[in-house]
């Protein structure tokens, strides 16, 4: 008899029998669960090899000066990007009764006003960017951009709505159709010269692919104008979540800023590629995992065990894949970007090298807000924010005062790091998360880094002497290597087959 093959995966995140109310919800539950998985990571890997075409073929078509413009515009408007729903999609997610028609609606219609001020916001912040900058190029883009804002916080809701619902495959075939839309749009148009719009373009038309579909694929419609009945509720868990999203952004956007007051839009270019690098795989990795885990945590939110169990699993999980990448770029940035970009942008080597060092933090920080998020814990987000944002921002900001691009680089990466450290202390407490819970999680993928980067940084000095291809290729083939051989090692083996055997033994259960 053939075994029910999802309670491995269910194992994985710490959803075991009897955690849920009931056999029916359980078995919906699980079902939603592994589809949306599946759906998720397959449909963000097909999505991360658009991206990465796209990287490849817009760097070699536009200038470096081009994406400096756009890099200094898009470090101040990610600020209100990020925040475009205005929190109600995380609202959507973890309340309770969210799926009642007044709550939805009450959620669109203050989506829908909020984008309209925020597009207003943008044009008008257009105007004082481009004096700050000295750069006319920098209204045109805010102007263009704007439309984007408008629509932003309905798509958000749609998409919300739809993680709820656990409609991952309708969800990942919708968005990988708008990243087609949006990336087959911006190659056209560097093709036929127009640099700035297919800048622009590579996010405004998934937007707008997106306002298009989604009513279709999600099934649902607004049917009056309500606000007042969960209005309340709905602006005080978004206002606090929104917070602290914004003071997060507006310190992350120095590094941006502070470039683009202290150097040149070439070096603001240099700089937006290197981290363009761990950008878009970090985005392809966290986003499948902010659609899942979400409904998933919430339901668990009130079993300590469980949830602390599925935060264990899922820290662990990001960790090995995550360090494991950043050990190349670490090891060997310049053929890394000579292979990725073009021998154009050789001169951000050692602003890779040492942006990995930050990167090590980011996703684990990510993490660590959405499980926060999930036990509704924005309050403490958002007091963590008042203080978080401005040492970032100064670190960022004395550091490319100080040296440059250089020492911009070297703050990033030590206020990333700090802000980790902090952020792990402040799980303590009366919540299921904890220090010792996440540095158990991630003792095995920061040990795996540290093997890797000597290794890759060994097979790249034995290809040194020939074109990056044959350095990059030789550095990823020994680290390949030594992965291959810690599987000889008899307590690695054990305690894989320990792993398998626990899969095996909850799935023979439901033979």
């Amino acid at each position: 008899m053939r075994c029910a093959p999802w309670r491995a995966l269910l194992i994985m995140v710490g959803m075991q029998e009897g955690q849920s109310e009931g056999r029916g919800e359980r078995a919906a539950l699980r079902r939603g669960s592994v589809r949306g998985l599946v759906a998720s990571f397959g449909g963000q890997g097909l999505r991360l090899i658009i991206s990465v075409g796209q990287l490849v073929v817009l760097s070699r078509l536009l200038p470096p000066e081009l994406f400096g413009v756009f890099g200094m515009t898009w470090a101040v408007l990610s600020i209100v990007y990020n925040c475009k729903d205005l929190g109600l999609a995380s609202a959507l997610v973890q309340k309770e009764g969210a799926e009642e028609q007044g709550f939805l609606e009450a959620a669109f219609w203050l989506s829908l006003l909020g984008g309209l001020a925020l597009a207003a916001l943008v044009i008008v912040a257009g105007r004082l960017l481009a004096m700050a900058y000295a750069e006319p190029l920098v209204a045109e883009t805010c102007l263009k951009l704007s439309p984007m804002f408008a629509i932003g916080g309905v798509t958000s809701h749609y998409q919300a709505l739809m993680r709820r619902r656990m409609q991952f495959v309708r969800l990942n075939v919708l968005m990988t159709i708008a990243q087609v839309v949006g990336t087959g749009g911006a190659i056209l148009l560097a093709l036929a010269g127009r640099g700035l719009d297919a800048l622009v373009f590579q996010t405004l038309g998934q937007e707008l692919c997106c306002l298009v579909l989604q009513p279709l694929f999600c099934r649902w419609r607004p049917r009056s104008f309500r606000i007042s009945a969960p209005g309340a509720n709905l602006v005080s868990f978004g206002g606090n979540l929104s917070f602290f999203r914004i003071v997060q952004n507006i310190s992350s956007m120095f590094d941006h800023l502070s470039l683009g007051l202290f150097t040149n839009p070439a070096v603001v270019g240099l700089y937006n590629r290197a981290q363009t690098l761990f950008a878009t795989p970090r985005r392809q990795l966290v986003q499948p995992l902010g659609q899942v885990m979400p409904p998933i945590l919430a339901r668990l939110q009130g079993d300590g065990p469980a949830f602390a169990a599925a935060c264990s699993r899922l820290f662990q999980g990001t960790g090995y894949f995550w360090f494991a990448f950043l050990a190349l770029p670490l090891a060997v940035p310049g053929p890394t970007l000579a292979l990725v970009l073009g021998g154009q942008w050789e001169g951000a080597a050692l602003m890779l090298r040492i942006l990995a060092i930050g990167e090590l933090a980011r996703i684990p920080l990510s993490l660590l807000n959405m499980a926060e998020t999930q036990l509704g814990r924005v309050e403490q987000l958002r007091n963590f924010a008042l203080w978080s944002g401005p040492l970032t921002g100064l670190a960022l900001m004395g550091g490319a005062w100080a040296g440059a691009e250089t020492g911009m680089s070297i703050g990033y990466a030590i206020s990333q790091n700090l802000l980790l450290v902090i952020r792990v202390w402040q799980t303590g407490g009366d919540t299921p998360l904890g220090p010792w819970m996440f540095l158990r999680s991630m003792c095995g993928p920061m040990l795996l880094f540290l093997l890797l980067v000597p290794s890759f940084w060994f097979g790249g000095q034995l290809g040194a002497s020939e074109e990056a291809l044959v350095s990059f290729f030789s550095a990823l083939g020994t680290g390949a290597l030594i992965i291959m051989a810690l599987a000889l090692f008899p307590k690695v083996r054990r305690g894989v087959r320990e792993q398998i055997s626990s899969f095996r033994g909850a799935s023979s259960e439901g033979c």
